[in-house]
């Protein structure tokens, strides 16, 4: 009995002795390096390099010699001091058509196998219509060398103008295919009742496949759809400038659009 209660109190000790030695040997917890730091305060002053820009950097930053710099591309390194030792990367680089300089609007009439005629940029080619017969017909304009487009026409002539309503249907449903990359959509409505012309024009704006969509019909019996496709990868910041332009003639188009008689 006296064997088992020393042999007890032994190892209590012992236990207690090797738990105060770890406690002594444990490290103490250091700060993070800037915790205790202290900065300067912010004060900043104007900066400018080879690209076409300005700005505000703080006073312990440097402006170091732009690199690699020509009309389209510039390179630009901010040094954030030995205090930070870091660096700030600036690349520069414009939007593809950023300088390029159109041809002032200009315009003629063109009218295909389909019954409509309507005003078209003199840039543009009105192509051969192709599979064409009395209730449907494709048409294709070219937008030229300097766009690489084209304004995709697709005409049907329906029995009834209760199927109007369906082709109206399928043309939001081509917008709406979109909506996944487009940032945004705006649309202008056409109301014409002289040349009983009414439709809507999209807009989509984002690296989308297609930038503008519409349709026009007289309520009766015709019915156009149209695309217009540039043939480029979508970036549309670099393409909002020809788009802009585009647009004014696209614009055109669809106001002096006129049914034709049989």
């Amino acid at each position: 009995m006296n064997k088992t209660y020393f042999s007890v109190v032994v190892i209590v000790f012992l236990g207690l002795a090797v738990f105060t030695s770890c406690e002594e040997d444990a490290p103490n917890p250091k700060p993070p390096t800037f915790l205790k730091q202290e900065f300067p305060k912010h004060s900043y002053h104007i900066e400018k390099g080879v690209a076409p820009f300005q700005f505000n950097i703080s006073d312990y930053c440097t402006l170091k010699p732009s690199v690699n710099c020509n009309e389209y591309y510039c390179e630009q390194e901010i040094y954030l001091g030995k205090e930070f030792n870091g660096n700030i990367n600036l690349f520069y680089k414009p939007p593809t058509f950023l300088k390029q300089e159109f041809p002032k609007h200009s315009y003629h009439i063109e009218k295909g196998v389909a019954p409509f005629q309507f005003n078209i940029s003199d840039y543009c080619t009105l192509k051969p219509s192709v599979n064409c017969n009395e209730y449907y017909c494709e048409q294709e304009i070219y937008l030229g060398k300097e766009f690489n487009g084209n304004i995709n026409l697709f005409y049907k002539k329906v029995d009834h103008p209760d199927s109007i309503g369906g082709l109206i249907n399928f043309s939001n449903q081509e917008v709406d295919f979109h909506k996944m990359k487009a940032s945004d959509i705006a649309y202008d409505q056409i109301i014409d009742n002289e040349s009983k012309v009414y439709g809507t024009l999209f807009e989509l704006k984002g690296d989308v496949a297609t930038n503008f969509q519409f349709y026009l019909t007289d309520s009766i019996q015709n019915f156009v759809r149209g695309e217009l496709v540039l043939n480029c990868v979508p970036k549309y910041d670099s393409l909002r400038h020809v788009l802009n332009y585009l647009k004014v003639d696209l614009t055109e188009m669809i106001n002096t659009f006129e049914w034709q008689q049989d």
